[in-house]
């Protein structure tokens, strides 16, 4: 069912929208809340209103890639300040906050939060 939705909402939105990493998350997130009830047909118009509000700004333009820039940016300090021990670690060790802010940002916490607070 989640591969029929997406393909419909590729499909419907293929001008302005592109899959990204987390969607399936999204929508799998508001099948299981609408499943079964007459606001089923409030999912596509549910995903294009994130991907549109919340997604498009972290996607580039010219390449469709995701710019987590000032989210990583955002970690790094925030890492300094309350955990610097771990800071420095990640420094040492050439981390970048990206490797998970994307799955976090992407999936907007739909894998741990009730889809009211999402």
């Amino acid at each position: 069912m989640l591969i029929q939705i997406l393909t419909t909402f590729l499909l419907i939105n293929k001008e302005e929208c592109t899959y990204i990493q987390g969607l399936d998350s999204i929508c799998a997130a508001l099948y299981i809340t609408y499943a079964g009830t007459e606001k089923i047909n409030c999912v596509l118009p549910l995903m294009k209103q994130l991907h549109v509000t919340y997604l498009r700004p972290f996607i580039e333009r010219d390449t469709t890639n995701l710019n987590f820039k000032y989210a990583n940016l955002l970690m790094t300090r925030l890492t300094s300040f309350y955990i610097p021990r771990l800071s420095n670690h990640f420094t040492k060790i050439n981390f970048m906050h990206d490797f998970y802010l994307v799955q976090w940002f992407m999936t907007l916490f739909a894998h741990t939060l009730p889809i009211n607070q999402v």
